[in-house]
């Protein structure tokens, strides 16, 4: 019992870390200049790892990198946990009204975030409200950068289907990112983009031996966390986000968020 309650003890604290936060480097063609990014994903938001005072420190920390960009990808929302109450979904996105970036912050919904279409209009009006754009199967201009979100968990909230978006960032001859929760969209891109960035897995949450407990995604599952390349110029960055679901530990798999710096590629 004392070793349950040991080990439970120990994977809470890694959970309550502050993220690692991870840096990177990628060359894009037609950049007209650099470009820092911000990958947040996967707050979840809730009781008791994961209060809106911890989420409000971990805003300050990302900002304090002075990205251009914040791009979230999704699972603003919590659950309940330990017999605790899950915050509303204004209650979730509030602390991430803090985010500061000169293109702004853009954001796509993950799975928990669109359980009912009520739930995810609700978060969808949260986050607008706190100045965050939602792109909901969607492309948006940043400067010259094409952000595209995909949301193939939408129920319909707003924005088209996932395949019509698909169909649209291929067309696209401008430097582009495709900002979606899960690596699982791998399955469904025939043309992999420039660059990938999702969340969703938790790096496994609870990883034994080098490998997770349990995956959270259907693609291959060396691909559920870090910096990988998938062609000449095709690159996934899954993060592994900050919050926990079901259980409030991580056990080596310490919250992160990752910075990455997309530079002009040389002609």
């Amino acid at each position: 019992m004392l070793l349950v309650v040991g080990l439970f003890a120990w994977g809470y604290a890694q959970g309550l870390a502050d993220p690692v936060i991870h840096r990177t480097v990628l060359s894009m063609r037609g950049l007209s200049g650099p470009v820092r990014i911000a990958l947040v994903s996967d707050s979840h938001m809730s009781y008791p790892d994961m209060p809106p005072e911890r989420l409000a420190r971990i805003v300050r920390i990302v900002n304090a990198q002075r990205p251009d960009l914040i791009l979230l990808a999704g699972d603003y929302i919590g659950e309940d946990k330990l017999f605790t109450r899950a915050p509303t979904e204004a209650e979730a996105v509030a602390p991430l009204a803090g985010l500061r970036a000169p293109l702004g912050v853009y954001a796509v919904l993950g799975n928990h975030d669109n359980v009912t279409m009520r739930v995810a209009r609700r978060v969808i009006r949260a986050l607008e409200s706190s100045g965050i754009h939602v792109l909901e199967n969607e492309i948006a201009d940043v400067s010259g950068l094409m952000v595209g979100g995909a949301s193939p968990y939408s129920r319909g909230a707003r924005g088209g289907s996932v395949g019509g978006l698909i169909e649209r960032f291929d067309r696209v001859q401008a430097p582009r990112v495709l900002l979606t929760h899960s690596p699982d969209l791998l399955t469904r891109l025939q043309k992999k983009p420039e660059l990938l960035l999702t969340g969703h897995t938790h790096c496994g949450q609870v990883r034994l031996f080098g490998r997770p407990v349990a995956s959270a995604t259907h693609i291959a599952p060396h691909l559920y966390c870090g910096r990988y390349q998938l062609g000449p110029n095709a690159f996934l960055i899954a993060s592994g986000g900050l919050g926990t679901s079901r259980l409030p530990i991580r056990f080596f798999t310490p919250p992160d968020f990752w910075m990455i710096t997309l530079v002009p590629a040389r002609s």
